[in-house]
């Protein structure tokens, strides 16, 4: 396996950090372009593309603005558009392997939100898309009078940020990737309120226009994650049955590729993945 992590131009004059993870030894069969959730960056997914590569998955990351590597006030964003843009841009950029091979999306939290609204949003040709706890709905949804007060104050502070504290133990049940999210001094704690309430508002927007997903998709969520709704999850997926699938984890919180039972989850995603390739093939020979 080779992982190069650097500065790159992903496109619309944007430079952002991108992490890549290459298997060696025989081409990928797939590749997965990865957004991560709010505060994270793209390297806490390294267990997670190693063990893809050694299935012989290519595995590419981004730090989006203000997270990780990438510049940028921390938790700060233009626009709510100005990230999907940078989704959008990373999502077409070329494999690192020289052969044509599908792509797939996949989005952790606040990542599952971006994906899915940019599935829904812009056209695109991959082979399919992977939320994983997408913040949909928030946990504890924050009430509409707070949401009005904060649209407002957006407009005249957008850079306004607030503290978004997390008990680690919502993330994960396992002591030792509970220490990793702590000890990464990468992870931040900010989110403006411009960010914020964008996020709660594209969450519902993209519940109200599920049906309009046309791309295969999986959803997959923790029952008992207090921190994103899977509630919303189900709800997303039984607007859509033709495109888009569910797994719901009983047991598990909010990040699956963390928790102690991680290597079944990521087989049960290797295996969707799989499945959508060789369906895919089966109807191009029909």
């Amino acid at each position: 396996m080779q992982y190069h992590g650097r500065h790159e131009h992903i496109g619309g004059g944007m430079i952002r950090f991108v992490h890549r993870w290459i298997p060696e030894g025989s081409d990928p069969w797939a590749s997965i372009y990865l957004i991560h959730g709010l505060g994270d960056h793209g390297g806490r997914f390294d267990r997670l593309a190693r063990w893809f590569t050694r299935h012989g998955v290519e595995v590419s990351a981004l730090d989006l603005v203000g997270h990780g590597r990438s510049f940028g006030r921390r938790g700060c964003v233009e626009s709510y558009e100005s990230i999907l843009s940078e989704v959008n841009h990373f999502v077409r950029m070329r494999p690192s392997s020289s052969i044509s091979i599908p792509k797939f999306v996949f989005g952790q939290s606040m990542g599952g939100n971006l994906v899915l609204n940019w599935a829904l949003r812009f056209h695109s040709d991959i082979a399919g898309l992977i939320a994983a706890a997408p913040m949909l709905r928030p946990g504890n949804p924050p009430s509409e009078s707070f949401m009005r007060i904060g649209r407002k104050i957006s407009r005249w502070l957008p850079h306004l940020r607030m503290r978004a504290s997390v008990d680690v133990q919502q993330l994960t049940r396992d002591v030792h990737s509970q220490r990793a999210y702590t000890e990464d001094k990468l992870v931040h704690h900010q989110i403006s309120l411009r960010l914020g309430t964008a996020l709660v508002d594209s969450g519902l927007w993209a519940l109200t226009h599920a049906d309009e997903l046309s791309v295969p998709t999986l959803l997959v969520h923790g029952l008992n994650d207090q921190l994103t709704s899977p509630k919303a999850s189900k709800e997303f997926a039984d607007k859509n049955p033709e495109f888009v699938e569910i797994r719901l984890w009983n047991g598990l919180r909010h990040d699956l590729h963390s928790e102690p039972e991680w290597t079944s989850v990521l087989d049960d995603l290797r295996r969707w993945i799989a499945g959508k390739i060789a369906s895919n093939h089966r109807r191009m020979a029909a």
